[in-house]
């Protein structure tokens, strides 16, 4: 209801204290046992039992208002449940970036790991910047399409990092030959990159387009975390590595 506020036109007034005018009879109270119910068990408990006669009214208030209504899907989220699903979504992020810079940095250098971190940082923001743009709601599957395009662009990079790994063993010192070998190592994984995002798109975009309201916002960021990840391996990654060696050649 509060999301009408945001409609030109269209003021809400009185949603708040809506289940106010609804009152339990004794059958009903019987289902509630507040001695044993906690807020996890007590919301679904009040939601069933509310859920009809408030799904009813607020149907008919919004209809009066705009004549037309559709309902998609009916999500009861709380301040706390909502404040802590936030707090838990930053620190799972910020556990995956770290695990993954000690990793790489064990099996790189210290140099790639910084350069596939910010590369990451990069993807993260983008789609939550996309996130808040489309006016989606950070839930679940938001979290879980986030720590799943980590991966992938992770893994994309990593494809790279290989590569230049690879090359780094047959490299001569010299500004020109460094730069020549990253673009090498990124020519020879292009392909591989191009055809695996534009395979893992066509998925996406048919669950985008056909899967529903309820994994839409989870295949929207999906859908921009592939198209950013795929460019952070190649143009973000891997020049922060050219940097990094560039520097050092510098101080030697």
């Amino acid at each position: 209801m509060k999301e009408l506020r945001t409609i030109p036109g269209i003021e809400a007034v009185g949603y708040e204290n809506l289940l106010g005018v609804f009152t339990l009879d004794s059958s009903q109270m019987e289902k509630i046992d507040l001695n044993q119910a906690t807020e996890d068990s007590l919301i679904p408990t009040i939601r069933q039992i509310f859920h009809r006669k408030t799904v009813a009214k607020i149907e008919e208030v919004v209809r009066n208002e705009l004549g037309v209504l559709t309902v998609q899907s009916i999500d009861i989220i709380g301040p706390k449940v909502s404040q802590e699903l936030q707090r838990k979504t930053y620190l799972a992020i910020i556990f995956a970036l770290s695990g993954m810079l000690i990793y790489i940095t064990w099996r790189f250098e210290l140099r790639f790991a910084v350069g596939a971190l910010t590369a990451l940082v990069h993807d993260v923001f983008i789609s939550l910047g996309a996130l808040s743009l489309a006016n989606f709601d950070l839930s679940l599957p938001v979290i879980a399409a986030l720590i799943t395009i980590i991966g992938y662009s992770l893994n994309d990079t990593i494809v790279v990092y290989d590569r230049i790994r690879e090359n780094l063993k047959t490299h001569r010192k010299g500004k020109d030959s460094l730069r020549k070998l990253l673009n090498l190592s990124i020519n020879q994984s292009l392909s591989r990159t191009i055809i695996t995002s534009l395979t893992t798109l066509m998925v996406v975009v048919v669950l985008f387009v056909w899967g529903g309201s309820v994994i839409h916002s989870f295949t929207f960021i999906l859908l921009v975390g592939i198209i950013v990840g795929t460019y952070s391996s190649d143009f973000i990654a891997t020049p922060v590595v050219y940097s990094w060696v560039r520097s050092k050649m510098r101080r030697e």
